[in-house]
This record gives structure tokens, C-alpha cells and sequence, in this order.
């Protein structure tokens, strides 16, 4: 077991800016929640991260996570989205990859719209690095 150092994934490949956050539509499609195509109340999320820690049931280091069973998180992740905390139907290991984790959650309405809304994730007293952000309208 290793401990929690949550990090959204980030579109530029490091540091802050559009994280690889996703709207899911109905039909299994995920489009990146940009300026381009921003998300709104309702919306289910999925959002990209590494660093959530121990999986149940555990999966082996270096191997790709099941799709059934799930490997969800053992600790409790919390997201926060434009300061609102939104609490995950879903955080755990992505099936098919390796060390990816995933976090779905519902949009909550009362998020202030904008092009740069803050996404953060924690897991126990653990937080993401700030910066990580994604587009609502």
C-alpha cells in the first residue's frame, strides 16, 4: 500500500492550466470540458488523475486494472469544482490502464461559469496541486 498523492492529469502534459476532465454523454463519448464545449449542471464528469493510492481489490503494480471488478479507491476522495465540494459516485482505477485513476461525479448546479473554473481532488488530508482547471456555462 503507498500513500495518497492526488494530481489531475493536465491537457499540456504538466503543470496548471485545462485539466483531462470529460463530459460523458449517454452513448459512452467523452468530450474534453473546455471553452470549446464546457460543462454544465447535470453533466457527469470523468476526470483523469494519478496518485489516489491503494486500490480494493487490489490490483498487481505494472498491471492493467480490470474492468470487473472495479478497483476502487480505498480512501475517500472529495472533488472540488469552482470552490463547491461534489462527492464521487466513482473514484478508483481506470479498466484497461495502467496506474490511470478516474473520478466521476455529477455536476452540482450554483457553480459560478467561466472558462477557468478550479478543479481540485483529495484523497484523506491529501490535496491536488492547485492550479488544474476546466470551462462551465
Amino acid at each position: 500500500m503507498f500513500d495518497a498523492q492526488p494530481a489531475i492529469l493536465a491537457t499540456a502534459g504538466n503543470g496548471p492550466g485545462q485539466g483531462h476532465i470529460y463530459k460523458a454523454t449517454a452513448a459512452g463519448a467523452q468530450i474534453l470540458a473546455d471553452a470549446n464545449a464546457p460543462a454544465t449542471a447535470g453533466d457527469t464528469l470523468v476526470i483523469y488523475s494519478v496518485g489516489l493510492g491503494a486500490v480494493t481489490p487490489p490490483v498487481t503494480t505494472g498491471t492493467a486494472s480490470p474492468s470487473s471488478p472495479l478497483a476502487s479507491a480505498a480512501g475517500t476522495v472529495t472533488v472540488t469544482i469552482g470552490g463547491q465540494p461534489v462527492n464521487p459516485f466513482f473514484s478508483g482505477l481506470t479498466p484497461g490502464f495502467v496506474g490511470l485513476y478516474q473520478v466521476n461525479v455529477v455536476v452540482p448546479s450554483g457553480i459560478t461559469p467561466g472558462a477557468q473554473v478550479p478543479v481540485s481532488l483529495s484523497v484523506g488530508a491529501k490535496s491536488s496541486p492547485a492550479g488544474i482547471t476546466m470551462a462551465m456555462k
